[in-house]
Formats: structure tokens, C-alpha cells, sequence
């Protein structure tokens, strides 16, 4: 149940991350002046097709995407968690922590098991850089890693702060231009 919660968090991020980097790309081509021109109407389609292929949500290639569109992300924000637990992470660990949970969906959604996984198994033992805090019942050949409760209200919160952030971050920019 708790994996069907990380695997559906993913990809509603994936959705609003596809939706939010067509918006930045409208607002940029709107900015310069270059609406229903026959060049604006090509590289729209071709951005449309760059978003039909953007598969795994993972920090690179979001910021590929949102680059893509004029939109650059650097290296200064942050993200506020509020929900339990309360955290904030820097720029780099928020692509850390984005990073793992794209993994265990992956993980998820192929049927490997969460211990095999480089990104999942090299994880720390604690800290707010773990994202998997769960143990798989043991019996049975049950052994490992597992996404329990608290795991997949983090992942939530973790996701919907993550989204805030981009959102904010994407207004500055559209002002901006």
C-alpha cells in the first residue's frame, strides 16, 4: 500500500513538472515577442515531443527540461517541508532526496527490490537524507528494505513542498523576463 503511495506521488510530480515546464516555455516565447509566429508553433511541437519523453522525473533531467524552455534553476533555493517531518533541505540535498524516491518508484514500478538499488542501498543510516526507513517483515525469504507509513507520508510532503518551491521559483523567473 505504501509503495502504490510513493509510486503515485512520483508521478503526480512528473505531471505538474511536464505541466509547469510548457507554461514557462508560453511565457517565455510570449515574452519575446515571438507568439503565433511559424517558428514558435515548430518549437512548441518540439518541446511538446521533448515532453513525451521525459520518462524519469529525476533532478538532471528536470532541469534539462526546465533549461529546454529558457529556465534555469540554479542553486540558491531551498525547500521548507512542513508536514511531518518538518525540514528544510538545500538546493543539492532536495536533488539527493528527489533522486531516491524517483529510484524506489523505479524500483516499484519494474518489481526490483528496494536493497538492490545502488541510490537506495548507499543511503545514510539516518539523517534527512534517507528516505527509506522501513524493514521488510522478516519470514519467508522477506528480508531488506521496506516503505512504510511514515516513509510515504514524507515522500508526500517531501513532493508537495518540492512543487511550492518549483512553482515559486518559476514566478520569479516569468516576472523577470
Amino acid at each position: 500500500m505504501y509503495l502504490a503511495t510513493v509510486a503515485m506521488t512520483v508521478a503526480a510530480w512528473q505531471a505538474f513538472i511536464e505541466d509547469l515546464a510548457l507554461a514557462i516555455f508560453d511565457d517565455t516565447a510570449a515574452a519575446s515577442n515571438a507568439a503565433n509566429t511559424p517558428l514558435l508553433r515548430l518549437s512548441r511541437r518540439l518541446y511538446a515531443d521533448q515532453l513525451t519523453t521525459f520518462n524519469t522525473p529525476n533532478s538532471d533531467n528536470t532541469r534539462s527540461l526546465f533549461a529546454a524552455a529558457g529556465f534555469e534553476l540554479g542553486k540558491g533555493w531551498a525547500v521548507n517541508v512542513n508536514g511531518p517531518p518538518q525540514q528544510t533541505f538545500t538546493a543539492s540535498q532536495a536533488n539527493t532526496v528527489l533522486d531516491r524516491w524517483v529510484q524506489v518508484r523505479h524500483c516499484v514500478a519494474h518489481g526490483f527490490p528496494l536493497e538492490e538499488n545502488a541510490k537506495l542501498k548507499n543511503q545514510p543510516k539516518s539523517g534527512k537524507l534517507r528516505v527509506i526507513t522501513g524493514k521488510a517483515p522478516a519470514g519467508k525469504g522477506k528480508s531488506g528494505m521496506a516503505v512504510n507509513r511514515k516513509d510515504a507520508h514524507a515522500c508526500v510532503h517531501f513532493f508537495k513542498a518540492l512543487g511550492e518551491t518549483m512553482a515559486v521559483q518559476a514566478r520569479v523567473y516569468v516576472k523577470s523576463l
